[in-house]
């Protein structure tokens, strides 16, 4: 059995513009199970400015599989609305 965590974000723009009105900023973590054992950790930061936004994802395998098969990542995108 797997189950996953999922987090739903939705930003309404207020006025003509589409650009967010304040800046955001959203943290999320996540536990991946499989057979009722944590297999993975992930950590997703969100940081949405009036005109920058930034996304960094960082993620690793954990307990027995974290043991025999050893994985991260950090990754990061950013860039301007």
């Amino acid at each position: 059995m797997v189950r996953f965590a999922v987090v739903s974000l939705v930003a309404l723009a207020a006025g003509p513009s589409w650009a967010a009105p304040v800046d955001h900023r959203v943290f999320a973590e996540y536990r991946v199970y499989a057979g009722g054992m944590e297999i993975l950790s992930a950590g997703l930061d969100i940081d949405l400015g009036r005109t920058a936004y930034r996304i960094d994802l960082t993620a690793e395998t954990t307990g027995m599989v974290g043991e025999m098969v050893s994985w991260k990542t950090s990754d990061r995108a950013e860039g301007v609305i």
